[in-house]
């Protein structure tokens, strides 16, 4: 009788592929890592060769070990799908969700969500991890995650999309700039003032390049903003200017000693939507949650 590896098998070595360590992937498994050693001794044993190269002071996964991680990890991602697809067969949002969210949107979204999803999905556990979006699309690919909320234009090709709203940018100036702000601001006026922009990796910093046609707004030495708050901080204290998302002033018109103007319209936005694996069978449950972000924002503005 031909064995077959277990799911666990292959479940621990995805954690020790991410982890790159036997005690880290046993503590990710809530397993002993003797536990987690024997099952991946087993497995080796199972398919004829090292998935794990151990000669080595950093551990790292053999030519084979690879292949069969790929294949692990499409396992294990299917058979996640089927058991949530059986779960919510009854009744929708009622199990775990795993839903990754961008920093530019977490704060100012999520605190919207959670008393619309308390309200009509009592027993939906949703669990939220914050990232930038490169990250949570990984993370999303890999079944980590079921899905995310993001902003777009973003490359998610194979990957199902919804936009709920748009998202229009707004120029902030510091208090003491208020004569040289014309009432509405146009791309081409960008140029002429010292534009901060979020760190490299932030998405919001590519959608204000892109959207607004920045092509030569001068740069600001020496700042790398990891946050809008941060941002917000440096303008107020007069050291550039920037483009913030409607989103993160929410009902607030103002901010101390900084000045706000809209953009000339069409004013260049950015999108705010829900991604998630192509023919993921929970996609209706993804649906209901969309129309539930939607309506808690538009609510909020009301």
């Amino acid at each position: 009788m031909n064995h077959l590896p277990t799911l666990k098998q292959l479940q621990y070595l995805i954690a020790l592929a991410d982890q790159r360590s036997f005690s880290r992937a046993a503590e990710s498994c809530y397993v002993t890592q003797s536990t987690l050693s024997a099952s991946i001794a087993a497995l080796e044993e199972l398919i004829g060769g090292p998935v794990v190269d151990r000669s080595r002071k950093d551990l790292s996964i053999t030519p084979l070990g690879r292949q069969v991680l790929d294949k692990a990890k499409h396992i294990v991602m299917e058979t996640n799908d089927l058991l949530s697809l059986a779960r919510s067969m009854d009744q929708p949002l009622t199990t775990t969700l795993r839903m990754g969210v961008i920093p530019t949107v977490a704060p100012y979204l999520i605190p919207l969500i959670i008393p619309q999803i308390k309200k009509h999905y009592p027993q939906l556990d949703l669990k939220i991890f914050e990232d930038q979006s490169a990250r949570i699309l990984h993370k999303l690919n890999q079944g980590q995650l079921d899905v995310v909320l993001l902003a777009f234009p973003y490359d998610t090709e194979g990957l199902e999309e919804k936009t709920l709203f748009k998202d229009p940018f707004i120029f902030a100036a510091p208090k003491a700039m208020e004569k040289d702000i014309p009432e509405t601001v146009s791309t081409k006026d960008l140029s002429r003032f010292e534009l901060l922009l979020l760190e490299e990796g932030h998405c919001l910093r590519e959608h204000a390049l892109e959207v607004c046609d920045i092509q030569s707004a001068k740069k600001t030495q020496g700042f790398g903003a990891t946050s809008l708050v941060t941002l917000i901080e440096l303008v107020r204290y007069g050291f550039g200017c920037t483009l913030l998302p409607a989103l993160c002033l929410h009902k607030s018109a103002k901010i101390p000693n900084v000045i706000l103007r809209p953009m000339k319209k069409p004013a260049p936005a950015r999108e705010i939507g829900l991604a998630w694996r192509k023919k993921n069978p929970r996609s209706e449950e993804f649906i209901l949650l969309a129309d539930l972000i939607k309506k808690a924002y538009e609510d909020s503005l009301s």
